[in-house]
């Protein structure tokens, strides 16, 4: 598989990947980032905020991204809109993904990796527990009753 930077021509095919596993209003914030993360000076409040596609069989099998605002610390940075097309789970490619996001993680000198996700998204919380992430807090009910938002972390240095 082939992971690159995300380009202008991305966008549908991976917003479309959000819609999959996500909501409609997140597709539709996640495209607001995807492009703004294309718009160096649009980005600003952002100290990192790119985008990586996968690419398999000449079709985007996936994205995933990287964050950081001006205001957090130095070493820290998020992992953001982290989705696979459905027809492409099972198949490795979101932990090729995730390896290629932390190793451009690591070589920026991140100390702390973090991501937020929903408690209803087991499989999210299973994987990210797999690749060493602890949950560092929780907020009850926060998209729904029964539905938290978690905070995870991994130490990379």
């Amino acid at each position: 598989m082939l992971i690159r930077e995300l380009k202008e021509e991305d966008i549908e095919a991976i917003k479309n990947i959000i819609k999959e596993g996500f909501t409609e209003n997140d597709a539709q914030k996640a495209e607001f980032y995807f492009r703004l993360g294309l718009d160096k000076k649009a980005s600003k409040a952002f100290r990192v905020l790119k985008y990586f596609v996968g690419i398999k069989d000449k079709k985007t099998a996936g994205v995933v991204g990287l964050y950081a605002l001006e205001a957090c610390p130095e070493d820290v940075l998020w992992l953001g809109y982290f989705a696979v097309k459905k027809e492409f789970q099972g198949q490795g490619i979101g932990l090729e993904l995730y390896r290629h996001a932390e190793g451009a993680a690591k070589k920026m000198g991140t100390r702390l990796f973090c991501v937020e996700t929903d408690s209803l998204k087991e499989k999210a919380m299973d994987f990210y527990k797999k690749q060493g992430f602890a949950e560092g807090g929780r907020i009850k009910n926060f998209y729904e009753d029964g539905s938290d938002q978690i905070y995870m972390h991994k130490e990379l240095k």
